[in-house]
């Protein structure tokens, strides 16, 4: 579906040939949307780029595929941008892609017992966090400037969030924003805390290498141009960019 008319591209970019990997930090889904309109409408192939999306299970293997080289630029949340970083990492943020992160602290009514509203609620209650994640590195941080880190227990869980709180394994559990917004589908009574809201962190970044970045700058420059088109083609028609 032709969604908008993208640019004839820049001629800095005519000479940009070859393939190009994208590693996404989750599977596809519709935070990843400006890419996805971007490659459909051409606003790549314009600047000579062929960019495959590929998927990734979280903001660490995309960190890992991009300093592998097996793929050239990655989607990763800040949390994991700045772990890397500061270990030594030549991973490079090169555009941020989402003013502020999606992460949430959310529970139900039912489970929590009363209405969440406040952070200091949290004491005392169990907090549910995927392994070495973007959600835990990020709500790990939340919690510990909010003062509460040391009076919560920390559950490390490895399935699905919302399944370790149907079954009681937990009080509370970080997630994205549309989490919660499921289970209200569902007629369930969903409280939550977003982290952007008290905590303002930026949010996914498109990442590459040191190395890629000193020999493939005019590719990095062209992508970081496609996927500019592909957010407003994305911000003017949401709907058919989704379909």
């Amino acid at each position: 579906q032709t969604i908008a008319n993208c640019t004839s591209g820049d001629a800095r970019f005519q000479s940009s040939t070859g393939a190009i990997t994208v590693a996404l930090n989750w599977y596809p889904n519709g935070l990843q949307l400006p890419l996805y309109a971007a490659r459909a409408n051409g606003c790549y192939e314009k600047r000579g780029l062929s960019v495959e999306l590929e998927p990734f299970k979280g903001s660490r293997r995309a960190t890992e595929a991009v300093l592998s080289g097996e793929a050239t630029v990655g989607i990763v949340g800040a949390a994991t941008v700045t772990r890397s970083r500061s270990g030594g990492e030549p991973l490079v943020p090169v555009a941020t892609l989402f003013q502020r992160p999606m992460v949430v602290l959310f529970t139900t009514r039912e489970r929590f017992g009363e209405r969440l509203v406040t952070v200091d609620q949290l004491r005392g209650h169990r907090v549910g966090m995927p392994t070495a994640s973007e959600t835990s590195l990020l709500g790990r941080v939340f919690l510990a400037q909010a003062g509460v880190l040391d009076d919560v227990d920390i559950v490390e869980i490895d399935g699905e969030e919302t399944a370790a709180l149907k079954s009681d394994q937990v009080d509370v559990v970080t997630g994205v924003f549309a989490d919660p917004l499921r289970l209200e589908s569902a007629g369930v009574t969903v409280d939550s805390i977003h982290v952007a809201d008290r905590y303002p962190v930026y949010g996914p970044t498109l990442v590459t290498s040191d190395a890629t970045l000193e020999q493939q700058q005019e590719e990095i420059e062209a992508i970081i141009a496609g996927t500019t088109e592909g957010w407003i083609a994305a911000t003017r028609d949401p709907g058919a960019v989704a379909e």
